[in-house]
């Protein structure tokens, strides 16, 4: 399926042929025009100071390998992008760590291009279209905190995500409780990522 949003503007800068075209020819399929040049490019063109603000929706960063230089590079082209800018890494990792470098250095977003990189895209372009909405439009965000027990803010929070999951379709739950209580144990669920991966 094709976004709704067809002026969307894209920019690949990458270090990997393949993954590249690969790309390139999805965004295509979306009717997304991009443009394409080289990491090597990009280095050289911050060290000399010759490149302008990147003003594209997505900017792509792809990398055959995500290592301490590369995410400088990331770090100096996040300095070098427009606010509506949406920067995405690509590289072919499913490490926790290595994906929260990535969006510790300035990414939005990451794609491994180790699986599925047409699936990843596609739901990147999800993310990335309702990241550009308007605030008033993106949601609502509650806090439900303990007054007494512990467990009636748990049995609160499961219970209120849960109808607003049943009427808007989306929502997220949060757990901050760090010392006891477990809201995805609670519900039977594994979640990707943990509040001890920010920590």
């Amino acid at each position: 399926p094709r976004l709704i949003d067809r002026t969307m503007k894209a920019r690949i800068w990458s270090n990997d042929n393949e993954t590249q075209r690969r790309l390139g020819e999805f965004l295509s399929l979306q009717d997304i025009s991009c443009k394409h040049h080289t990491i090597e490019r990009l280095v050289s063109q911050i060290a000399t100071a010759a490149i302008d603000f990147l003003e594209e929706d997505l900017v792509f960063l792809v990398f055959s390998q995500l290592t301490s230089a590369n995410l400088d590079v990331v770090r100096r082209v996040r300095q070098h992008t427009v606010e509506k800018s949406f920067l995405v890494v690509c590289a072919p990792t499913t490490d926790h760590e290595i994906i929260l470098n990535a969006i510790r250095a300035g990414a939005n977003d990451f794609v491994s291009t180790s699986g599925d990189l047409e699936r990843e895209v596609d739901k990147l372009l999800k993310r990335s279209a309702s990241a550009r909405l308007r605030p008033s439009e993106q949601g609502r965000m509650l806090t439900v905190t303990s007054s007494h027990c512990p467990m009636d803010a748990n049995f609160l929070a499961v219970n209120t995500a849960t109808a607003l999951a049943r009427g808007e379709k989306n929502c997220g739950l949060l757990d901050f409780h760090l010392r006891g209580g477990d809201l995805a144990s609670l519900l039977e669920l594994q979640p990707r990522h943990t509040i001890h991966d920010l920590i």
